[in-house]
């Protein structure tokens, strides 16, 4: 969600010229309209949002949570489009096909040093510090 366009404090919402690629995950409440429309693209395939069948897709084709919380409470959300929301599709292959690498049994130290890092860039509220 933080790489929306329409959520303000993520980083889609913050650097509104970046690219934004949202990968095929399948999780969404009307994937199966998805699939209709991506299931014969070659895999690997990248395809713009804007001016395609995608675009007109909201969040219930994106995501299986029909509510998020808004100031501590459940809020529907809005019924933003996909060309609102990401500018290009990655399509590596059906939902079924789909599968989550294990995760490590731990990260290297300096890797976990390195992820923390980053987390208090993307956090920090005044954006991205100067780096001298």
């Amino acid at each position: 969600m933080h790489l929306l366009r329409t959520e303000p404090g993520g980083i889609g919402g913050r650097f509104r010229d970046m690219p934004i690629i949202m990968a095929h995950g399948g999780g969404g409440a009307l994937n199966a309209e998805v699939e209709k429309v991506v299931r014969d693209w070659p895999i690997p395939s990248i395809s713009p949002v804007t001016g395609t069948p995608l675009a007109g897709f909201t969040m219930d084709h994106f995501n299986s949570q029909t509510v998020r919380i808004v100031e501590g409470k459940p809020t529907q959300f809005p019924a933003w489009r996909w060309d609102e929301l990401f500018d290009y599709y990655l399509y590596l292959g059906l939902a079924e096909s789909l599968r989550w690498s294990a995760p490590p049994s731990s990260l290297e130290p300096e890797f976990q040093v390195e992820l923390q890092r980053r987390r208090k860039i993307v956090h920090s509220p005044g954006g991205i510090p100067i780096i001298r």
